[in-house]
Order: C-alpha cells, then sequence, then structure tokens
C-alpha cells in the first residue's frame, strides 16, 4: 500500500513538473498567414489612368478621383494618406496623393488637370478604409477639369479599361514574381498569385521600382502636403 502511494506520489509530481515547464517555455505566435488577393476590379462608369488613378465624371461637372484596385491590392492596409489642398491647381502628371506604409510612400499622379474643389477628408483621417476598396466613397478628390476634352483620351473606360486593368494585373504578378525572389513565400499565394498587400513584403528598393513601372511618377520628388 505504501509502495503504490509512493508511485501515485511520484507520477503527481512528475505531471506538475511537466506544466510548470510548459508554461516556463516561451510561447511561439502562430505566424501570420497574409490573406489572399483577388483579381483587381473596376466599377461601371469609371476612366482609368495609366498612372493608376480612377476619374468618375458627375452631373455638376466635378470628376471624382482615386486610387485603383491594383495598388489597393499590391499596397494593403496604409498607414497614412497625404493630399493636396482645395483651390490648388494641378496639372495632369503632377503628384497628386502620398499613400504610406511602414515609412514608405507611393505617389500617385493626376490623372487630369484642374482645380481642387474637394478633398475627402474622411478617407484622409482614415486611411485604413482603403483595405476594403479603393472605390465609392473612398475618392480622394473633386476636381473642376479644365482640359477634359483633352485629356480624356489618354485614360481608358468601359471594356478597354477593364481590359486594360487586366494586362496591368499580369505584369504586376510577373513584376512581383522577380522581386520576391529567392523568397517567394510571404508575397506569393501557392500557385503564385500575390497575396493582399505583397508589396509591404518588400524593400525599399522595390518600392522605388514599382513607382517607376506603374506610377509613373518619382518617388524623387517631393510628396504631397496633408490637407490637415
Amino acid at each position: 500500500m505504501v509502495a503504490i502511494f509512493v508511485v501515485l506520489t511520484i507520477l503527481l509530481l512528475v505531471a506538475i513538473d511537466a506544466v510548470l515547464e510548459r508554461r516556463r517555455q516561451p510561447q511561439t505566435a502562430p505566424a501570420t498567414v497574409p490573406p489572399m488577393a483577388t483579381e483587381p476590379v473596376l466599377p461601371a462608369g469609371l476612366f482609368v489612368h495609366p498612372g493608376h488613378a480612377w476619374a468618375e465624371i458627375l452631373r455638376s461637372g466635378l470628376v471624382r478621383i482615386g486610387l485603383d484596385d491594383l495598388v489597393r491590392q499590391a499596397l494593403g492596409k496604409p498607414d497614412r494618406l497625404l493630399l493636396r489642398n482645395p483651390g490648388e491647381q494641378v496639372h495632369q502628371g503632377d503628384p497628386l496623393m502620398t499613400i504610406e506604409r511602414d515609412g514608405r510612400q507611393l505617389i500617385l499622379t493626376a490623372p487630369l488637370s484642374g482645380i481642387i474643389e474637394r478633398t475627402n477628408e474622411q478617407l484622409a483621417a482614415h486611411p485604413e478604409s482603403l483595405e476594403q476598396t479603393a472605390y465609392g466613397e473612398n475618392w480622394a478628390y473633386a476636381i473642376k477639369p479644365d482640359r477634359l476634352g483633352d485629356e480624356i483620351g489618354t485614360m481608358q473606360v468601359a471594356e478597354k479599361a477593364v481590359n486594360w486593368l487586366k494586362a496591368e494585373t499580369s505584369r504586376w504578378v510577373d513584376w512581383i514574381g522577380s522581386m520576391a525572389q529567392p523568397q517567394p513565400g510571404m508575397a506569393m499565394q501557392d500557385g503564385g498569385t500575390p497575396v493582399f498587400g505583397a508589396l509591404a513584403q518588400l524593400d525599399t528598393e522595390a518600392w522605388k521600382d514599382f513607382q517607376k513601372q506603374f506610377l509613373v511618377h518619382e518617388t524623387s520628388e517631393t510628396s504631397c502636403e496633408s490637407n490637415a
């Protein structure tokens, strides 16, 4: 009887020691898997510019402008959005908005010329909303155009816009595949599709190359001033 009691006591002490040892060991956090990207979309009626800004002509004659879905999916959740001020004159190709994430930035250029009538202060205050959609209420500017007839030909609309965005998406897939080497796992899903926010997995030089290859405007220029 005493022997059985001793054995049970030893087993209990071993079990307690095992529990304490597990608690003493550092807990490894589960690896964060980036969400999957989807094929970029473009709502009907929107024009797209080669610099990946979209434009929507309103009945009032103003034009709403924002960034397209390819940029949204490449960037992921932005930390900060810098916009120019109402009343400023912009010309097609000028720096229009600066989007920041993890201390790095992308600059989108103006798809058309005109006077900035309004900026979307809600978007500037909550740039993280771009994680959900690049369109609709997430427009960045309302601009009164002054050369729309001349400049609209530089943009695509309807089927041509959709086909162009698909071609740009294919180019993006090829680009991120080359830039993610030799460790593609964080930026690419199984099957070779970029993860959502894949650009955030790359270094500053890759961001500069993305700027040059997809957004036209060079990042060496002065970024946009905040409207805050």
